[in-house]
Parts: structure tokens; sequence; C-alpha cells
């Protein structure tokens, strides 16, 4: 059976030679080398669970404030937002138009 697993596998069997010439390490070896410098892969201080700590947040220092902005740029900004509405609300109007000249001139004739 050991040797059918290695039949499938594509490392040479340990105490081997690899392709290379090299010696194959044992798994054992393989996983002493596996080193955790114990940087978090994602945090999991998630809020409702038995293990959330709170103050880890307030660790976190002040926000920076928002920089004031004149009434002019206030006001570029709204522009700004308005036009691209404008643009998502044309393009859905025009595909919209589309399918329905499609379907009248094409699909119900």
């Amino acid at each position: 059976m050991a040797e059918k697993d290695n039949e499938n596998s594509c490392l040479p069997p340990e105490g081997q030679n690899g392709p290379a010439g090299e010696q194959v390490p044992s798994a054992a070896e393989r996983r002493k080398e596996e080193i955790d410098d114990g940087a978090p892969v994602a945090d999991m201080n998630v809020e409702g669970m038995p293990w959330f700590v709170r103050r880890r947040y307030k660790d976190r220092g002040a926000r920076a404030e928002a920089p004031q902005l004149s009434p002019e740029e206030i006001k570029a900004y709204r522009w700004a937002a308005v036009k691209s509405a404008l643009v998502v609300i044309l393009v859905y109007g025009l595909v919209f138009f589309a399918f329905i000249a499609f379907c009248y001139f094409v699909w119900f004739k």
C-alpha cells in the first residue's frame, strides 16, 4: 500500500535523491521548517463572539479630522455625484430602450 501511495506522489520516497540530486526531507523535517512569525492572517476579534475584546479597538487612536470644505467645494462634490448618477441612469435607460426596440422590431415579428 505504501508503494502505491509513492507512485502517485511527485516526490521520491524519503531517503532517496530528488530530480536535481538533492536529499528529499522527511515529512517531520518539512514541518519543522514551517516557522510561525506571529502575524495574524485575519483578525478573529469579532463582535458577538465570546472571545471579543473591545479594548483592542480603543488602542487604535483617534481618527484624523476631515478637512473643512468651502461651500464651493461642497457644491462641486455634489454636482459630481449628481452627474455620475445621471450617467448611470442614462446607461440603464438606453439598455432598456434597446431591449424594447429589439423585442418590438426583431423578436415579436
